[in-house]
C-alpha cells in the first residue's frame, strides 16, 4: 500500500470515528477531516488527471453531504468521548455519498485508469506472458496509422489488446472478432470474442479470453464479422494480423563436453 493509500484510509477511518483521539492526533488528523478534503485526497489518490470542471449538480450533492460534517459536534457522545453508533452512522453516511458522487463524475478516467492497472497486473504475476505486435492491412476499417498489440498469458488463457487507428463500428451491421492462431490445432483458429471500437480516435484496450484451450500460439488476427461474430471465419476481411515470435535458439558453446 502506498503512502497516499495508507493517508486516505487512515482519513477515511478517521471520518467514520474509528480512531481514537490519540490516533488522529498520532496521524496529523485531529478531529475530522473535511469531505471536501476527503473528496480531494480520493480525487488525486485514484486520478491523477487531466481534471475536467466539475459539474454545477455534483457540487450541490458535495455540499449537501459535507453538511453532514456539522452535525458531528451535536452528536451524542459516550462518556468516553468517542462517538456513539448514531455519530458514526452519520459519517459514514456522507462519505457514501461523497464517494458515489465522485464515481457517478468520471465519464472517463476512472474506467480506463483501472483497465491500465489489469494490464500491469497481468504482466507483472501472471506467467508466459507474450507481446505481439499487430499490423494493418488495407481493410476499409483499418487507418494509415494503425498500431495494435496483443499482450497474452498462457498460463491464464486471456490477455488484453491495445488498439488505436480502428475504425468505430455498429454492433448492429458488424462487429469485429479476434483469433487466437495455434500451431497444435490446425487451421482453424480458436475463437478470442467478438468487441466493438466505440471511438476510434485514440487507444482502445480491449480483454479477451480463449474460447478454447491453446497449447501453442503462433498468430492473433482481428477480422470483421456480422453481429455476434462466427464459429469460423471466412476469413473475408480481416483487420490486423501479427505473429508470435519464435523463440531464439542458444548456440552451445565452444568446447563444450559433446560425449565420447
Amino acid at each position: 500500500m502506498s503512502a497516499s493509500d495508507k493517508q486516505l484510509d487512515m482519513e477515511l477511518k478517521a471520518l467514520a470515528g474509528e480512531l481514537s483521539e490519540r490516533q488522529r492526533a498520532r496521524a496529523g488528523l485531529e478531529g475530522h477531516c473535511t469531505l471536501e478534503e476527503l473528496a480531494a485526497a480520493y480525487d488525486i489518490a485514484r486520478n491523477p488527471g487531466p481534471y475536467e470542471d466539475m459539474p454545477a449538480a455534483l457540487e450541490t450533492r458535495i455540499r449537501l453531504a459535507a453538511a453532514l460534517n456539522k452535525r458531528d459536534a451535536a452528536a451524542p457522545k459516550r462518556r468516553n468521548g468517542e462517538p456513539t453508533l448514531l455519530g458514526n452512522l452519520a459519517w459514514i453516511a456522507a462519505a457514501a455519498a461523497i464517494v458515489a458522487a465522485i464515481a457517478g463524475w468520471w465519464p472517463r478516467g476512472g474506467e480506463e485508469l483501472s483497465t491500465q492497472v489489469a494490464v500491469q497486473q497481468l504482466e507483472a504475476t501472471a506467467e508466459e506472458v507474450t507481446k505481439v505486435a499487430l499490423s494493418g492491412t488495407k481493410d476499409a476499417t483499418v487507418a494509415d496509422a494503425f498500431s495494435g498489440e496483443v499482450i497474452w498469458s498462457q498460463s491464464e488463457q486471456r490477455g488484453y489488446m491495445r488498439l488505436a487507428g480502428l475504425a468505430a463500428n455498429n454492433p448492429e451491421t458488424e462487429q469485429y472478432q479476434l483469433w487466437i492462431i495455434d500451431a497444435e490445432r490446425g487451421e482453424y483458429p480458436v475463437d478470442g470474442g467478438v468487441f466493438d471500437v466505440p471511438e476510434p480516435a485514440g487507444e482502445n484496450t480491449v480483454p479477451f479470453e480463449a474460447k478454447l484451450a491453446v497449447y501453442q500460439p503462433a498468430a492473433f488476427a482481428i477480422t470483421v464479422e456480422q453481429p455476434g461474430g462466427v464459429v469460423v471465419s471466412s476469413q473475408d476481411r480481416v483487420a490486423a494480423i501479427g505473429k508470435v515470435a519464435a523463440p531464439k535458439q542458444t548456440k552451445p558453446e565452444a568446447g563444450g563436453d559433446t560425449g565420447a
